[in-house]
């Protein structure tokens, strides 16, 4: 049994692959784990290598420079990956900036390792193409929102793509990095939040926002 085989189960890559099959696919497929420091650079555009990573241990944050100030945009936890884009995508350049928020230690598949993994098990392979597909979902919920007619429409599709992302009713809103996110100031953001609030599309709780008509907010979006 590979050392990592209990933690990899949990996985997006490894869902739904039995524990003796999981064990076979692991014994010859290299395995790289590499601790990091709190802030330490871990993925930027031009400083990254074709493989996927997955949060062993610790917290990442994952940013966007823009303006000459980095745009945070993601949080990753224990059993989160990042640069399956890089894996599979043609591009010579990373997206995103990923540092280490706190000490971490993150375990490495190389782009050949992925490739074998996806062409020798098909269970893997929807594995991948299923998160991929919820990676454009997300992406098209974001379009979406930016070309929606007026704030409350922006937002009632922003939040639509909050929910699938967190695949939840209930998550933590930043209302500032929402108004970036928007293109919006956070004046109309906030008439927007009360105006779906007040219409019993949505709920604000301190620093969350709670779903209460899910089909609501997607007629709004629309």
């Amino acid at each position: 049994m590979s050392l990592y085989s209990s933690f990899l189960k949990n996985t997006f890559l490894f869902k739904n692959i039995h524990q003796e099959v999981l064990d076979e696919l692991l014994k010859d497929i290299p395995t790289e784990e590499k601790k990091y420091s709190k802030g330490d650079m871990i993925y930027s555009p031009r400083d990254f290598e074709k493989k996927i990573g997955f949060v062993y241990h610790g917290e990442c944050s994952v940013s966007r420079q823009s303006g000459g100030s980095l745009v945070p945009l993601n949080v990753i936890k224990e059993y989160d990956s990042f640069g399956i884009v890089a894996v599979f995508s043609k591009r010579e350049d990373f997206p995103t900036i990923v540092t280490a928020k706190t000490a971490c230690s993150i375990l490495f598949f190389t782009k050949d390792s992925i490739r074998s993994l996806v062409e020798r098990n098909s269970q893997i392979s929807i594995n991948v193409i299923e998160f991929l597909t919820a990676k454009i979902d997300f992406l098209n919920d974001k379009v979406a929102a930016f070309s929606g007619g007026c704030v409350e429409e922006k937002l009632a599709g922003y939040l639509l793509g909050l929910q699938r992302k967190h695949d939840s009713l209930e998550f933590d809103f930043n209302k500032k990095k929402s108004a970036e996110a928007l293109n919006c100031g956070r004046a109309s953001l906030y008439r927007a939040i009360g105006a779906l609030e007040s219409g019993g599309y949505i709920s604000v709780d301190n620093k969350k926002i709670i779903i209460i008509d899910l089909n609501g907010l997607e007629r709004i979006s629309k």
